[in-house]
């Protein structure tokens, strides 16, 4: 085989194999879907495979060619070529109906099927036995449709964000202040400020771009008990996501913007957790003292708007900016309204003498908050791109969002600003979309403290500047639900916040919200039995009987002091139906708090 694509006739051998290739992909494609491309669903998976086996021997003839460590790639490719020449033949939909039949789970090979096809293509382009095969003109990718020369495929899996699909499916899940009684906006209404446009926001938003293709699928655990005997510490983070974003509102950006933050960046192999400099190096800091046992970061989420601090949410608002339909009348107006947007500033106070003016009650300097206006040298929006230029010269995350914030308003909506709603929506990953603030378990890892913090790149993150590294893959707890309140799970923190009468219920507040972003040594928990109890409980009350059910039974949970088995049981028996409690006994094991020699059955145990 080596020979054969080292001939003389080098070129065209390729070429011939390249063709039997595709042309194996082209005849299971023209099987599978027909010549109309609609998927022919009474095909079996199995008789897929069988359609693709061509795919595979050339694949492993090539492995045989001479790169002697293509074994894995080749394996691969398998599963990642047939799809990508179906894409070529009939569009990316029906290469996605071929990567569900065979793999039974949708979209979530699509970033290791990407990364595999760019690893054999990376690899056929190397110099060597099965080198230029790209390069060589008479081996550019070949179209299988009419036979001629095409540009490269891209392998990046596409997508549409509806605003007003999401809407609908998460428009009756009740949230922690509906079960508290407390007046709640409308779904994800808090990605804007804007009062009319609260019930719209999410309802009118489009979007569209391709998936990451770097991140791996966490693992998904069913049960926090494999967590026991470990200290697990609170990481913040927003809700952006990890794709490429090219279009929003219908209209197709001048530049894609790829989102590189939130906590989809845990999936990327080799990274973990990126931040300042200083949050970073506490939390890694006191993960690695003594009394930290076995140490375990988890994603406590910010507020909808929390990605105003990330260049990329920026960079998508700069994007939009460019064909905002702004009248010549309404220039200069926005022009001074933008130059208007404060920012608040803590200053000590000083009385007319210049003494300190003390706190009695706390001993320290007073202070007081100012407004500083930073935006006055802002140019004017009569250049299409002076939003976008501005906003990447930025200097700090803090003043990227005062900027976002100030521009979210209706005055500006009314001159032809865009919706800076529609660039949070367009940046944030859809699975975190309407879930409560404070929530916890949507993402997982053990942190790399050998390797230690390491400087980010700008492949890694375009906002953050120090990263720590994951060991093993990343988890999820929270699949098929809405997340963990985080006091339920951080007990420690949360009992002491109701001891001081500062929070520590099912509703996140600023005072706790301070606690778990400022003090990494507060925001960790020991994971023992009744932490399992409590947090499994919740969980497998969300799964059987809603989410309204677990929530009140959390309410129950957060409202007292100390937390124990009894309490424990005394909420799970008022807030799950009792066909409900049966089949948790039944075939989760949960105890019931009396037996205390006994420990609490996990949702692992069945």
């Amino acid at each position: 085989m080596a020979d054969y694509f080292n001939s003389p006739n080098a070129g065209q051998n390729r070429r011939a194999w390249l063709n039997g290739l595709l042309g194996s992909i082209g005849d299971s494609a023209d099987y599978y879907l027909g010549p109309t491309g609609v998927p022919d669903r009474t095909r079996s998976a199995g008789q897929l495979v069988d359609m693709v086996s061509p795919v595979s021997g050339t694949l492993r003839s090539m492995d045989a060619a001479g790169r002697g460590n293509y074994g894995e790639a080749a394996l691969e490719g398998v599963g990642v070529l047939a799809p990508a020449g179906i894409a070529a033949r009939f569009g990316a939909p029906a290469a996605k109906a071929v990567v569900e039949t065979v793999t039974g789970t949708g979209n979530a090979l699509a970033g290791p099927i990407s990364r595999a096809y760019q690893d054999v293509v990376s690899r056929l382009n190397q110099p060597g036995d099965m080198g230029t095969l790209y390069s060589n003109p008479l081996m550019a990718p070949f179209d299988m449709r009419s036979g001629a020369v095409a540009p490269a495929v891209d392998t990046r899996v596409p997508y549409q964000r509806d605003g007003a699909a999401v809407a609908s499916r998460i428009s009756n899940i009740p949230s922690s202040k509906s079960v508290m009684g407390v007046e709640d906006l409308p779904p994800a209404g808090n990605f804007t400020k804007i009062t009319p446009l609260q019930s719209r926001a999410l309802p009118e938003h489009q979007s569209a771009g391709y998936l990451s293709d770097e991140i791996v699928p966490p693992r998904v655990q069913q049960s926090i008990a494999p967590l026991l005997g470990r200290d697990v510490m609170a990481i913040v983070g927003d809700q952006t996501g990890r794709h490429t974003v090219i279009s929003v509102d219908g209209k197709v950006l001048p530049n894609e913007v790829a989102s590189k933050a939130g906590f989809q960046y845990i999936d990327v192999p080799g990274q973990g957790y990126a931040g300042a400099s200083s949050a970073t190096s506490s939390k890694a800091t006191e993960a690695g003292r003594p009394t930290t046992r076995d140490p375990y970061y988890m994603s406590f989420m910010m507020g909808e708007q929390s990605g105003d601090f990330a260049r990329h949410q920026g960079n998508i608002f700069g994007e939009m900016f460019k064909s905002a339909p702004i009248a010549a009348s309404n220039v200069t107006k926005v022009d001074e309204a933008i130059r208007k947007i404060g920012v608040p500033k803590t200053v000590k106070v000083f009385d007319d003498n210049g003494n300190p003016v003390m706190n009695p009650k706390t001993g320290k300097q007073k202070t007081k908050s100012v407004k500083s206006f930073p935006f006055t040298n802002f140019g004017t929006v009569a250049d299409p791109n002076a939003v976008s230029a501005y906003i990447d010269a930025i200097p700090t995350g803090t003043q990227r969002a005062y900027f976002l914030k100030g521009m979210d308003t209706d005055a500006f909506q009314k001159m032809g600003v865009p919706r800076v709603s529609d660039a949070r929506l367009a940046a944030a990953d859809p699975n975190q979309i309407g879930m409560d603030w404070g929530t916890v378990g949507y993402r997982g890892f053990t942190p790399d403290l050998e390797r230690g913090l390491y400087p980010t790149t700008p492949a890694q993150s375009t906002t953050y500047d120090t990263g720590i590294g994951k060991v093993g893959q990343a988890d999820t707890f929270i699949e098929g639900s809405r997340g963990i309140p985080a006091n339920l799970l951080y007990r420690d923190l949360a009992e002491a916040q109701r001891a001081k009468g500062t929070g520590g219920g099912l509703l996140m507040n600023s005072a706790d919200y301070k606690a778990y972003e400022m003090s990494p040594k507060r925001a960790k928990q020991t994971i023992d039995d009744l932490a399992v109890e409590t947090v499994d409980t919740f969980l497998e009350i969300e799964k059987r009987g809603g989410r309204g059910d677990a929530l009140r039974y959390a309410r129950d949970i957060l409202s007292g002091g100390k937390v124990t088995g009894a309490m424990v049981e005394a909420a799970r028996k008022a807030n799950a139906p009792t066909w409900v409690i049966a089949a948790m006994a039944t075939s989760a094991g949960l105890s019931a708090a009396n037996q205390p020699t006994q420990r609490p059955g996990l949702l692992s145990d069945i």
